[in-house]
């Protein structure tokens, strides 16, 4: 992913030329010199561009990461993370922390040269090597004999003992006529198992929890950026139809709020249920910058936050403990932190901030108000007026516009003015770099499914996709193993018709459709609802056809709900212009009284009824 760092010395693109850094000034302007150092000035911050030419060296990028690079990739994050800041970078607390790893400062060097490049974990790897170091160096059956007797005889609740598993692969080899390995080779093999699945293999769930991360004490943000906390809750407003202004239902909203300066960093508004997708479209609209975003909703003013946060806070409900989340924020160096149970007051500045916003809802129309006695009899549906799209413009415009700039009494100052000092002090941070493949950024921060590549391509949730893309992998299996591969796959919940698969050769996301074409999109719930009923029918057996068939027959339904809804709405608006037409009538004055004659009779078998039948044309004489 390309990236734009703003620190004193970058490399900058700017006129289709390279320019270096000189400094930046508050969040818009910056300082730049040429590559020959004869022309200097000063240009908008939004105008520069991340290096016409990088030089990747040669370096292999491999996606996703597992096993031992994983485990490096870890070490060198903990080794660089003082470092990441180039102000903070010093050369003594280089070679402080050379000294606490045992190795050369160059390595450091190196290493943050790399993530200076990329930005994420991943490329902090060292190059893999073509042989020798870090490789086994042992005959392919004799390591897979290593491995199946782990397995079998230290994975298990009998928990043998290193030398007893050493014995049986002995045994093992003898009989297959192969060199038995030393113990230490079988121990070795052995401590590169985690611990917490040697745990949980060889003394069950519960000791294996003492492994797994748990909440730290949450910290005081003492930088912008520092620590961003994120958080649903659903809106006070009732939204309307796009397309014939009906009243809906409530919208979510995600939201990123910078702890520091008390700014939004990003939001995201959906009718869908919250989870994954939305927390991950929210970290990903913070982190990029929002010129484009403004522009494209007609907001004036600035919105300057963007950049990689250090510290994500959550709560802890089930779509912040996902895989994807903790893989994502590993890849771009974000720590994620969640809030103590039981201990609400951690991560309640985002919360209170809710609280602003919908006290400002609460003066639009279609509010629910906050509780069913303020709402009294007011009509929130029918005074309802805002459609998704045009909510999103009214919140982003009052953040950008009001909210940033006033007075925040927590802080003694507005946020916009609390989060710029941070970067203009003599000590504070550097701008943060900018990303610039914000549809990568959405990618990685997507719900991901792992599967192996079949014939057929790979089914997810009993549908098939497939592309020429996967061809190559078909039937691929894990280095020095007999189990089948599994790759990995981004999925969007709105629309589960494509899924983004990420090739590890060059760690590119390539679009994967359905194997059949023809079928239509469908979201995620969309799918677990036709599921549902397949299920309450009593199905067995459950298939693709089945469930898109399901699908449809679902989407009728509501389709002829909604006529029919159309159809009692228009009555009702007849009937009401019909009774409105008619009051005039009652006040007419009554006309004077007439005297009938005894001939004519008006009884009730006299009254003859309207004829129905067409009215044909008066015929016009020429005179």
């Amino acid at each position: 992913m390309p990236v734009l760092n703003l620190y004193p010395g970058s490399v900058v693109g700017y006129k289709d030329r390279n320019w270096e850094l000189i400094a930046t000034f508050g969040t818009d302007r910056a300082c730049v010199r040429s590559a020959d150092r004869r022309e200097k000035c000063m240009v908008p911050i939004a105008d520069l561009k991340p290096p016409l030419i990088v030089e990747e060296h040669g370096r292999q990028m491999a996606l996703p990461l597992g096993g031992r690079d994983q485990t490096q990739a870890g070490k060198w994050m903990e080794c660089i993370r003082p470092l990441r800041n180039p102000a903070d970078r010093s050369r003594d607390l280089v070679l402080n922390r050379a000294a606490e790893y045992k190795i050369h400062p160059s390595t450091i060097y190196r290493r943050l040269a790399a993530w200076d490049l990329h930005g994420r974990e991943e490329a902090l790897v060292p190059l893999k090597s073509d042989g020798g170091r870090g490789k086994s160096r042992l005959r392919p059956d004799v390591d897979e004999l290593i491995t199946s007797s782990i397995e079998c005889h230290y994975l298990n609740k009998q928990k043998l003992k290193i030398k007893d598993v050493a014995r049986e692969v002995r045994r093992a080899c003898d009989v297959a006529g192969l060199p038995a390995p030393h113990v230490n080779t079988i121990a070795s093999r052995v401590h590169q198992v985690s611990a917490e699945v040697v745990a949980r293999k060889r003394k069950g769930k519960k000791a294996a929890e003492r492994f797994r991360p748990r909440p730290t004490k949450f910290e005081g943000a003492t930088y912008p950026l520092s620590i961003v906390e994120i958080d649903h809750t659903k809106l006070d407003v009732i939204l309307v139809d796009d397309i014939d202004r009906g009243a809906t239902c409530r919208p979510w909203i995600t939201l990123g709020f910078d702890v520091y300066s008390r700014m939004v960093m990003g939001f995201y508004i959906s009718l869908d249920p919250v989870g994954a997708i939305s927390t991950g479209l929210c970290i990903a609209h913070s982190m990029m910058r929002k010129d484009t975003w403004l522009a494209e909703r007609g907001i004036e003013g600035d919105w300057p936050c963007w950049g990689r946060m250090d510290c994500i806070h959550v709560d802890n409900a089930k779509e912040f403990r996902g895989d994807m989340l903790r893989r994502a924020c590993e890849r771009y160096g974000i720590e994620l932190n969640f809030r103590p149970v039981g201990q609400p007051h951690f991560g309640g500045h985002v919360e209170r901030f809710y609280r602003t916003l919908n006290d400002w809802l609460h003066k639009l129309p279609g509010t629910t108000f906050s509780s069913v006695p303020d709402k009294g009899e007011y009509p929130s549906a029918a005074k309802a007026c805002f459609t998704l799209g045009e909510l999103e413009q009214a919140i982003g415009k009052w953040i950008v516009e009001i909210y940033h700039n006033q007075f925040h009494r927590g802080i003694q100052k507005s946020p916009l003015k609390r989060f710029t000092e941070g970067f203009m002090e003599p000590n504070g941070r550097p701008l943060p770099p900018v990303l610039f493949d914000i549809d990568r950024l959405q990618k990685d921060f997507m719900p991901v499914v792992y599967r192996t590549i079949q014939r057929t391509g790979v089914e997810i949730d009993y549908i098939r996709y497939y592309g020429p893309e996967l061809n190559r992998f078909i039937g691929s299996r894990e280095e020095g193993k007999t189990r089948s591969r599994q790759f990995s796959f981004a999925r969007d919940p709105r629309d589960i018709s494509r899924v983004f698969f990420l090739n590890p050769e060059d760690n590119e996301y390539q679009e994967i459709p359905y194997l059949d074409t023809s079928r239509g999109p469908m979201s995620i719930w969309e799918l677990r609802e036709a599921n549902r009923k397949l299920v309450t029918e009593g199905r067995r057996y459950i298939d693709e056809n089945l469930l898109f068939h399901k699908h449809l027959e679902l989407m009728e339904q509501a389709r002829s709900a909604v006529k029919q809804t159309k159809a009692v709405k228009r009555r009702l608006l007849l009937e009401r212009k019909r009774a409105g037409s008619s009051k005039p009538e009652e006040t007419v004055q009554e006309p004077e009284a007439r005297e009938i004659s005894e001939a004519q009779d008006f009884s009730a078998g006299s009254v003859e009824p309207f004829d129905d039948s067409p009215v044909s044309p008066f015929r016009v004489e020429q005179l």
